[in-house]
């Protein structure tokens, strides 16, 4: 996979990644930017290996999700590959920021959530997911908004229990009142980590052939729905409730763009983990190989010529 990855990615290597001119204000993803700025002026492909690397990990988190949980009727790498050939083709967009930064913690959190119905210790378990998404909030703020796919999670997974959502809700506080004590005791202003909101509708300038890309995408992604719905039956309980999970998620993390303060393609990248795993079921499912092989062709050399476009503006 770190081979086919790199190999899609090519055209990052001969103009590499930026860092984000965006204003965000979370006091983690600041100080982490501060830190890359100074490398970054030694060498100016550490924000490329930031952005190559955030993507790689997600992509192993991917399948890690599709294999534990079952979601397939067998053992594939095909959600890791959806998610690495989806980015290749708007890697040239995709640019070191908070939202790229924050979308592995979010992925993890997801497989988290997709194992508290057999876990064996959810009190534990909700207390850190709920201090890793307090982290998470730290770094992006839009990423707040994950809250309700661990709300909706943890309904559909576990009776209600008071004290499972105290412990949640007290994980989610943590990181905030450590922050605030040691603001505290430097004499340092807090107002500055707030969580704020502000609306905006996010514009992204497509050309055409990445424009065909992502109507390529929408339909593999609307035939994987229907193979999934039909083979819904044949998979355990546990796994029809990651998949609802999954989904909810899918449906959720369409709305952090809009909550976000600049108009980055990184700002959609945690919706390409969702989307990823569900469009593995069309390279499972269907039963001409010549289809799966066509179509997986076709991407990759999109990929390639888009790159090629990007490397030679």
């Amino acid at each position: 996979m770190l081979i086919y990855g790199l190999v899609l990615s090519w055209s990052i290597f001969a103009k590499p990644s930026k860092i984000a001119s965006e204003s965000e204000t979370a006091i983690l993803y600041t100080t982490f930017k501060k830190y890359i700025l100074n490398i970054s002026e030694h060498n100016k492909l550490a924000p490329t290996f930031c952005v190559l690397l955030l993507l790689f990990v997600q992509a192993i988190l991917i399948n890690q999700i599709s294999i534990k949980q079952k979601l397939f009727p067998k053992i594939n790498y095909l959600a890791g590959m959806c998610f690495l050939l989806f980015t290749s083709i708007f890697i040239n967009k995709i640019e070191l920021s908070a939202a790229l930064t924050v979308s592995p913690i979010l992925v993890w959190i997801l497989s988290k959530l997709c194992g508290l119905q057999n876990a064996t210790d959810p009190k534990k378990l909700l207390f850190n997911i709920g201090l890793i998404y307090g982290v998470a909030s730290l770094i992006y703020q839009p990423s707040l908004i994950f809250l309700f796919v661990i709300l909706f999670a943890l309904l559909i997974t576990r009776p209600f229990r008071l004290t499972e959502w105290v412990l949640l809700l007290l994980g989610g506080v943590t990181p905030y009142y450590f922050i605030v004590s040691w603001l505290f005791l430097s004499e340092k202003r807090i107002d500055h980590f707030i969580p704020s909101f502000k609306i905006n509708v996010p514009t992204v300038d497509f050309i055409g052939w990445e424009t065909f890309a992502c109507v390529l995408i929408l339909l593999i992604l609307l035939y994987s729905m229907y193979s999934i719905h039909i083979n819904m039956r044949k998979l355990l309980v546990q796994s029809r409730n990651s998949w609802t999970i999954i989904f909810f998620c899918f449906f959720i993390s369409t709305f952090i763009p809009f909550f976000s303060i600049s108009d980055n393609v990184s700002n959609w990248i945690y919706i390409a983990c969702p989307l990823a795993i569900i469009s593995a079921a069309t390279f499972l499912y269907i039963n001409q190989k010549w289809v799966i092989i066509g179509l997986h062709w076709v991407l990759v050399i999109l990929s390639i010529f888009i790159g090629y476009f990007y490397m030679l503006k």
